[in-house]
């Protein structure tokens, strides 16, 4: 079943990103994007913005999942010190990259997939947090999203 949701995602992952990036390219290159004054120009801007995004971002929270899943089915030994300063430091830059498109996008897509993945991770991170130094990539995840989403909550909101 994981590999399922895992090969769905990437499906998902995949074909939104195609359908963003046409739509993107078509709307900027042919419409005034700081004034839609048409139907086409609207349509292009909804899939552009909303659908390619979020069938993007749904193939990211199925393939992000499944991972996650996975690990906790099959830990790791445990990091030492130096692993773990690098897979923070890692997982920080991973979760301002997150912050960068979430925060910054004209719409809030970005910002509630990085807050539903912190959910998800939190979620699966509770399971382990007695030995959370053999889920690396639990670990990571739960570092990254949760940076992501609250900064982008002191940005946008606040």
């Amino acid at each position: 079943m994981l590999l399922l949701l895992f090969l769905l995602g990437a499906y998902l992952f995949g074909a939104g990103e195609g359908w963003h990036e046409v739509a993107s390219f078509t709307f900027n290159t042919y419409c005034d994007i700081d004034r839609i004054t048409t139907n086409l120009c609207g349509g292009l801007f909804i899939n552009d913005y909303y659908a390619g995004n979020i069938i993007f971002f749904v193939g990211t929270v199925m393939m992000n999942t499944a991972i996650m899943l996975l690990s906790l089915r099959l830990p790791a030994k445990k990091f030492t010190k130096n692993q773990l300063a690098i897979l923070f430091a890692n997982s920080f830059i991973f979760g301002f990259m997150w912050y960068a498109y979430a925060a910054f996008d004209p719409v809030h897509v970005g910002f509630f997939f990085a807050t539903l993945l912190m959910v998800i991770s939190l979620g699966i991170f509770f399971k382990i947090r007695e030995n959370w130094r053999s889920y690396p990539y639990i670990m990571y995840s739960v570092t990254g999203y949760t940076l992501a989403s609250i900064a982008t909550l002191l940005v946008r909101f606040i």
